[in-house]
């Protein structure tokens, strides 16, 4: 099983990009989202199935993967 995270942020984006990646189908300067599943592939069908989230954009960012065979830091946040 590996963790699959996805993240996104607004913070920097402007008015006049048409085309801006939104990943969430809710209003957010920052979206993160983290799924355990097999394979990426399994990981965007548990959240298309959720309902919540835009597959298309999801596909045009590279989630970070970390796999669960050994102890490690699985993830770090510093604003």
């Amino acid at each position: 099983m590996n963790l699959y995270i996805w993240r996104h942020s607004t913070a920097y984006s402007s008015w006049s990009v048409m085309e801006e990646l939104k990943i969430c189908e809710e209003n957010y300067t920052r979206a993160e989202v983290c799924v355990l599943a097999n394979t990426e592939k399994e990981a965007l069908e548990l959240l298309e199935m959720d309902g919540k989230w835009i597959i298309d954009d999801l596909n045009q960012i590279v989630p970070e993967i970390i796999e669960l065979e050994k102890p490690r830091i699985v993830n770090r946040l510093i604003h």
